[in-house]
């Protein structure tokens, strides 16, 4: 089933209820926070249609350490939608910068920073829309269990009221 493409290039092209995570920030080190995504997942997508509706792929995607765990690269492929991820941790601001790039309308790389607090990652950034319009944007990962964790895409026009455009529902693959 195919991604409706202005959520989907608006959600990551330019370019997840809340719990305690076991593997963020573990004994104090942030280089740590994304270490519950290594591996391999099976990828429920979901983006939000302009009627209100949500339409869903499914696909595989994978993270790994690299650069001595200062960075993790991460590989999503839906069939459609193929992209790849990277967040490095930026030891001047204590902030984890986050990247995509995909096979959609690329426009330029967009970078999101943030951190974990609680066990909840959350990366900002101004985006343009397809309109032209600026909004505020960010990436939420939330629910982080050993098997599971969710990814969200929200936006506002006026940096207070939210709207989620895209959501992601990893489960590891056993």
């Amino acid at each position: 089933m195919k991604i409706h493409r202005f959520f989907f290039v608006l959600a990551i092209a330019a370019t997840v209820s809340l719990s305690s995570a076991p593997f963020a920030s573990t004994k104090g080190d942030p280089t740590s926070d994304f270490d519950f995504w290594q591996g391999d997942w099976k990828v429920t997508v979901r983006a939000a249609l302009p009627d209100g509706s949500w339409q869903t792929a499914e696909g595989q995607g994978s993270a790994l350490k690299v650069a001595g765990g200062n960075a993790h690269m991460e590989s999503l492929d839906t069939g459609e939608y193929k992209s790849r991820g990277i967040r490095a941790f930026n030891v001047a601001t204590g902030l984890w910068d986050y990247t995509m790039f995909d096979n959609l309308q690329m426009k330029g790389l967009k970078v999101w920073s943030g951190k974990f607090t609680d066990g909840v990652g959350v990366f900002e950034a101004k985006l343009a829309l397809p309109t032209g319009v600026e909004a505020d944007t960010r990436i939420i990962i939330d629910s982080i269990e050993e098997d599971s964790f969710n990814w969200r895409f929200e936006l506002s026009m006026d940096g207070q009221d939210w709207r989620t455009v895209m959501k992601m529902d990893f489960r590891r693959n056993r």
